[in-house]
């Protein structure tokens, strides 16, 4: 089975549509590139990368208290729990305006709850 059928019979499976070749006889070219490739950042018909994101979490939390206890630990990334065909979208950087919008948003709702000395997002002050 061909990778556009699989993909075809994901989105028919997810929108109930019953006959998948009359689909994509009937669906522009275009189209289907369009969902090839959002299939590759965010894989239809399955709930892959919220599933995956979760599992990190979780895995982190096992690592760090195994890596606590003295056990070298490698943290688990995203792509381990993805299908192989998932490409990550590129991260992009904060423009230094967008970053001191956010630093000072983030800085008047630490101090709304008592927090004053905020450096890089830590609280360096002693409890």
């Amino acid at each position: 089975m061909s990778s556009r059928l699989r993909l075809a019979a994901r989105l028919c499976f997810a929108w109930g549509i019953e006959d998948v070749e009359a689909w994509m006889d009937s669906v522009p070219q275009r189209v289907l590139d369009f969902w090839q490739a959002f299939d590759l950042v965010e894989p239809i018909g399955e709930q892959w990368l919220q599933t995956a994101e979760t599992n990190q979490l979780i895995a982190r939390l096992v690592e760090h208290e195994a890596a606590r206890l003295g056990v070298e630990m490698t943290p688990t990334t995203i792509e381990e729990l993805m299908p192989q065909r998932f490409m990550r979208e590129k991260k992009t950087k904060l423009k230094s305006k967008a970053k001191a919008v956010h630093a000072s948003t983030f800085n008047s709702l630490a101090a709304a709850f008592g927090l004053k000395e905020i450096v890089d997002g830590r609280n360096n002050q002693s409890s």
